[in-house]
């Protein structure tokens, strides 16, 4: 799977499929380990991109 997400417990696997499907196309970027989420806004745009 491309992202794992961290979800309530209560929620169910269909419902955790959903969050992780929405996290996939919904403002994801690339960080490498050792770099910082960047604080401003304009810098994380600058980042978002989908494989």
């Amino acid at each position: 799977k491309p992202i794992q997400c961290w979800v309530p417990q209560e929620f169910t696997r269909s419902w955790e499929e959903y969050a992780e499907n929405y996290c996939w196309i919904s403002n994801t970027y690339f960080l490498l380990p050792n770099e910082q989420i960047p604080t401003e806004e304009i810098d994380r745009f600058k980042k978002r991109h989908i494989c």
